[in-house]
């Protein structure tokens, strides 16, 4: 299959995950309490227009760390 006029197989940089979960954020009203969601959803959107598959490791470490500090709470 062909790839898309414009893509890269480049994986997005922090930096452009963090731009576009502060953009969901915003379009999402400001709701606090949901960073990791915005994070994912940002991560999966730049990945999906860039036709980058995505590697479980770091999303799974993530959600260890978020539950370990929630369980701290």
């Amino acid at each position: 299959m062909a790839k898309k006029l414009g893509t890269t197989d480049r994986k997005p940089t922090h930096e452009e995950i963090a731009e576009r979960a502060r953009a969901i954020y915003a379009q999402n009203g400001g709701v606090p309490g949901h960073d990791l969601d915005n994070w994912l959803a940002a991560e999966s959107q730049l990945r999906s227009e860039r036709n980058v598959t995505a590697d479980p490791r770091p999303v799974t470490q993530a959600l260890v760390r978020t539950t370990t500090a929630s369980a701290r709470a």
